[in-house]
């Protein structure tokens, strides 16, 4: 409000008031924005000259919505090192803030090395975005933006090269003394092999991965547990999920794994003991298991790509044949993945389980 008022002399309130009136700003949570019809009209007011400087230096200032219009302007006005030096100081807050999309608009047809890390970034955020295919792949001292590269790539299905990709990224985390990138880097790897070559074979990779703290060892633990149930050896799934069960509402925070994850390391811990109980047919404590603390059955709405693990809570929901429960799951799964095949799995077999309820009765 401050920096627009400042650029066209007038009290501030007065000053935004009118330019609401006029349709050229809208009123947002947190603050306000341009329209995107008026961007070019309101930034000929703004740009270039010192006064367009100056108001892009006190948006740049402010918070994470104030931060996005201040690199819209200095993207407008041809100032890069400007727009850099707002990515740089602001990025995180503006993923973090949701603003992933607009971001992508922003970034996706800049050139250069100097963007590379931030594009990489924000399409991580969009599951509709296919980032290996649209981005080049980050250069190979770049350990963090090549563990998002792995994580895209096993994303899109792409295991062959996604456990290459990993295996090397482990290594050079290895000889560089990294133990966090070289420890997601193992876990990737492990995942990634599980779906290309068998659970047994992601049982075998696990073992290299060496988590450096509780938290890392929870989602080791939790994985290994399901991988144990899908090659049938459910005593020892048992065993391990009751050996490392979590406190309820306990946080568990591991570097890197709200980037890597999509959102709370909890949450998949949570998950992935669910679709343990569940393999070993222990469906309500399978559901408890996902309901416990902060993993609520909603947490799925703050997760990137958070398709990918809905299509396993509708199930679960099925198989305790909470059909409405699983109907309301999958309305946010076609949101998320309109597309995707386990979307399709769950339509089947949701169709399946309602044709055996309507049975001898009138059903819609």
């Amino acid at each position: 409000t401050g920096a627009l008022a400042k650029t066209i002399g007038a009290d501030p309130g007065a000053a935004v008031d009118d330019l609401v009136r006029r349709g050229l700003v809208e009123a947002v949570a947190g603050g306000y924005r341009l329209h995107e019809e008026a961007r070019t009209a309101v930034s000929a007011l703004v740009g270039g000259g010192a006064d367009g400087a100056r108001t892009i230096a006190a948006l740049a200032s402010g918070g994470d919505g104030d931060a996005l219009e201040a690199l819209r302007l200095a993207l407008k006005a041809g100032d890069e090192a400007r727009a850099l030096a707002v990515c740089d100081a602001s990025f995180e807050a503006m993923l973090a803030a949701g603003h992933a999309a607009a971001l992508w608009k922003l970034l996706a047809g800049r050139e250069g090395p100097s963007w590379s890390s931030f594009k990489l970034r924000a399409a991580m955020q969009l599951a509709d975005v296919k980032v290996t295919t649209l981005l080049d792949e980050p250069p190979a001292d770049a350990l963090r933006d090549r563990l998002l590269w792995v994580r895209a790539l096993y994303v899109e299905s792409k295991l062959p090269a996604a456990v290459a990709a990993a295996e090397s990224l482990w290594e050079a985390a290895k000889r560089s003394g990294d133990e966090a990138i070289a420890f997601w880097a193992a876990l990737e790897r492990a995942m990634a092999s599980r779906v290309h070559a068998g659970p047994e074979r992601g049982l075998e990779l696990l073992d290299v991965a060496a988590p450096q703290n509780p938290a890392a060892r929870s989602i080791v633990a939790a994985l290994r547990s399901f991988w144990l149930a899908e090659v049938g050896r459910t005593d020892e799934a048992i065993r391990t999920l009751e050996r490392t069960g979590l406190s309820r509402g306990a946080p568990h925070v591991a570097p890197l794994a709200d980037e890597i994850l999509g959102g709370p390391l909890d949450f998949f811990v949570r998950y992935y003991r669910m679709a343990a109980f569940m393999e070993c047919g222990h469906l309500e404590r399978a559901h408890d298991e996902l309901t416990a603390g902060r993993a609520t059955l909603d947490d799925d709405d703050r997760l990137r790509a958070s398709y990918v693990q809905l299509d396993g809570i509708a199930n679960l929901s099925i198989a305790r044949g909470k059909l409405d429960e699983a109907a309301r799951t999958l309305e946010r799964l076609l949101r998320g993945a309109p597309a995707s095949g386990s979307t399709y799995h769950v339509i089947a077999r949701l169709l399946d389980r309602s044709e055996e309820r309507c049975v001898g009765k009138e059903c819609r």
